[in-house]
């Protein structure tokens, strides 16, 4: 015989069995909801967000900062112990040192800044050619026309992706394909319809036009892969750290508090890594070229069909 205590608990115990697919279907979707910010749907598949680069740039300054504090501070032990005044041998040892620094610092610099505007200059080469492209799809035979120009449309589709896209590798990579795709399909219209046209002239005109807009997307898909070794960058960050010691050295030997220059130097020269950095890869910092892609929004905006004027039919007297 089973009492009323154990029927209740024996009924309690299968609920709670019951209830457990329940319990945990509820956890898994509290955890993909909170977790939602992390995804992006895309379909039916389900595709992780790029890691947002600036958080990275700034935490790497960050510690690069602390980084030159704590050089300054060894240096400042290493001088108080080693009591070295100094002479004519080290004050030369340490001017080259600092001075290489400078014209590192000012050679990468003035390259990253270089680099970051021929890329503007190739992008506006690349709206331009495609501008004249469209134009001149006009040249062609009418029944041609409208297919190359849905072609088009889609290419620019791609490439205004891919430039939104080129700090993330996984993305664009799949987007070039899609680009080089469509050239392919572009190219292979191109020359159809010009076996067609009865005016070679205009034709290859045409056809020097669509050469033209895919070496300009070449050009400047080439341009924002060119950069610096990472052993230049490894470098220039030792050479700093070398510096910021010595700096600690000389520190060492005065009497009067050096916060404020410890703290000058380490800022200084934080920020001129900081742009560096920031001027090789204009899209994932601070400094930004996200408005050169409205040039590329602009023209395909401008993409629209000519409008077919009607035929005007003479009215009689």
């Amino acid at each position: 015989m089973v009492n009323t205590d154990q029927r209740g608990c024996i009924t309690r115990w299968l609920r709670l069995r019951d209830c457990q697919p329940a319990r945990v279907a509820l956890i898994v979707d509290v955890f993909r909801t909170r977790s939602a910010p992390l995804a992006r749907s895309s379909g039916n598949r389900t595709r992780e967000v790029p890691m947002d680069y600036s958080f990275l740039l700034a935490g790497l300054a960050a510690a690069f900062f602390v980084a030159l504090f704590g050089a300054i501070a060894l240096g400042k032990r290493l001088g108080r112990k080693l009591e070295e005044n100094g002479g004519a041998g080290v004050a030369a040892i340490e001017a080259s040192v600092f001075a290489l620094l400078g014209l590192l610092v000012a050679f990468t610099f003035s390259g990253a800044a270089q680099r970051m505007s021929d890329r503007r200059d190739l992008l506006i080469q690349e709206v331009n050619a495609i501008g004249t492209a469209w134009l001149r799809v006009d040249l062609l035979p009418p029944a041609a026309q409208p297919a190359l120009r849905a072609q088009f449309r889609h290419y620019v589709d791609q490439r205004i992706l891919y430039e939104r896209h080129v700090a993330d590798l996984d993305a664009r990579t799949g987007i070039a394909a899609k680009a080089s795709a469509l050239q392919m399909d572009i190219w292979q219209a191109s020359v159809g319809a010009a076996r067609d046209n009865v005016a070679p002239p205009l034709t290859a005109s045409y056809v020097q036009a669509v050469n033209d807009m895919f070496d300009a997307a070449t050009a400047l898909v080439a341009a924002q892969k060119v950069h610096p070794p990472m052993a230049a960058y490894v470098f220039l960050g030792f050479l700093a750290l070398i510096c910021a010691g010595l700096v600690g050295v000389k520190l060492a030997a005065t009497q009067r508090g050096t916060l404020l220059h410890e703290l000058i130097y380490a800022l200084v020269m934080t920020a001129a890594l900081y742009i560096i950095i920031d001027f090789e890869f204009p899209r994932i910092g601070t400094i930004r070229i996200d408005q050169s892609d409205a040039l590329l929004v602009s023209q395909r905006q401008a993409m629209v069909d000519p409008a077919v004027v009607p035929p005007v039919t003479p009215r009689l007297p």
